[in-house]
């Protein structure tokens, strides 16, 4: 496992119903980099959400978790307050401290696919449909809290599998709207929740900077065996890494997707009874 000291000194205000400030690192984590000791993924070198989420809680220093806190990825309306500070009055996005390691601006040239907090939930009769660019698709926002059971997920005995138990009261449903079908369309204008309100017909931007939006082509969204719902995790993701480089929302993916550069933003959470 590897040995980092990570700081979480970079104060944050996201915007809600009202401002609230988070505690949070400047710098993503690579899951697989931080795999407890015995603790297996489904896929040998590849990590997911539920493996990132054990990762954060494991991680958290045992100073922190003795004051009633812990660490988790950030949703994804706080990665998107990071993003709006980090980009203001930066000249390459890739040179912004907080936004570095999805560039591969690291010492390991790792580009970061950073896991989020949020998800979009499909009803059934909305997958494998052909839809056009701008199309309005009705979709749950869903944020994952696992503050109820952050003893049971430090727990060395604790296994992915054990997931199944506690997800469907971890994972709370925050909003129903529709939302934009878009493949890597320019994102014109945000909700608070971090997610797109309205998309650009079009990937060109003359713009020095630029999100854009995806979701899983046709909505092929494989059904998680966990929770037996059509569920794709919300991530934040560089496109084009060699060259100036655009950050995406991505949501193409399920939460069983695995791959070995996902990570996270650790973000203080908090608060737990005292131990």
């Amino acid at each position: 496992m590897t040995t980092m000291t990570l700081l979480t000194d970079m104060e944050v205000k996201v915007p809600r119903l009202t401002y609230n400030t988070i505690e949070c690192s400047p710098r993503l984590v690579r899951t697989m980099d931080y795999l407890p000791e015995g603790y297996e993924t489904a896929q040998p070198g590849r990590a997911d959400f539920y493996d990132t989420l054990v990762v954060a809680v494991r991680m958290t220093p045992a100073e922190l978790m003795k004051t009633g806190r812990y660490w988790s990825p950030p949703t994804e309306g706080e990665e998107q307050a990071v993003y709006t500070r980090e980009s203001a009055g930066a000249t390459a996005l890739r040179d912004a401290e907080g936004l570095r390691d999805y560039f591969g601006n690291n010492d390991r040239e790792w580009y970061a696919w950073g896991h989020t907090l949020t998800g979009l939930r499909f009803q059934r009769q909305y997958i494998g449909k052909s839809y056009h660019i701008g199309e309005e698709v009705p979709v749950q926002i869903i944020e994952t809290d696992i503050t109820p059971f952050i003893s049971q997920i430090n727990d060395a005995s604790f296994k992915r599998e054990d997931f199944r138990d506690i997800m469907r009261s971890a994972d709370k449903v925050v909003g129903e709207r529709t939302l934009q079908y878009c493949i890597s369309q320019i994102i014109e204008e945000m909700d608070i929740f971090g997610l797109w309100k309205k998309i650009r017909q079009t990937k060109e931007h003359s713009e020095l900077f630029a999100l854009r939006g995806s979701l899983p082509e046709n909505l092929d969204i494989l059904k998680d065996p966990l929770l037996g719902t059509y569920d794709v995790a919300v991530v934040r993701e560089c496109g084009k890494p060699l060259g100036v480089g655009w950050l995406s929302v991505g949501a193409n993916d399920g939460r069983l997707a695995a791959a070995s550069d996902v990570g996270f933003r650790p973000v203080v959470r908090g608060s737990l009874p005292e131990l």
